[in-house]
């Protein structure tokens, strides 16, 4: 068991159902759920997280992850690690910033195919 995270697109069809097309997956990047929980104002470290994103949310996650990548000393303020029962390693080590680096060349492929008006989902399991 672990932390296996989920980034999908959002389709909505013209009946009013939706569909979700799967971006991007991670394997225990806490540092990555961390970002998303603080970012939706989330008060309980215990729960699943499922929230809708915006191409906005995606261009501000981009960005910290930048900043980190360009100068590994802001990594506990922007992209602290998380602990939990199957969240993996709490270490600034090269996985840490080999998840950054997946996330940010894969978010900003998505970032430059999409469009204002689309919505993306997070989601995980453990």
């Amino acid at each position: 068991m672990g932390l296996d995270m989920y980034l999908h697109e959002k389709i909505t069809k013209p009946n009013g159902q939706f569909e979700l097309r799967e971006l991007l997956t991670w394997r225990k990047a806490n540092q990555i759920r961390h970002w998303f929980y603080t970012h939706q104002n989330r008060q309980e470290i215990e729960e699943q997280l499922a929230v809708e994103l915006t191409l906005q949310d995606l261009k501000d996650l981009s960005t910290d992850i930048e900043k980190v990548l360009k100068n590994h000393a802001l990594a506990p303020v922007l992209l602290p690690t998380q602990s939990g029962f199957f969240f993996g390693s709490t270490e600034y080590d090269d996985n840490y910033y080999n998840d950054l680096l997946k996330t940010f060349l894969a978010v900003n492929i998505i970032i430059g195919v999409s469009h204002a008006e689309q919505t993306f989902v997070y989601s995980e399991r453990w």
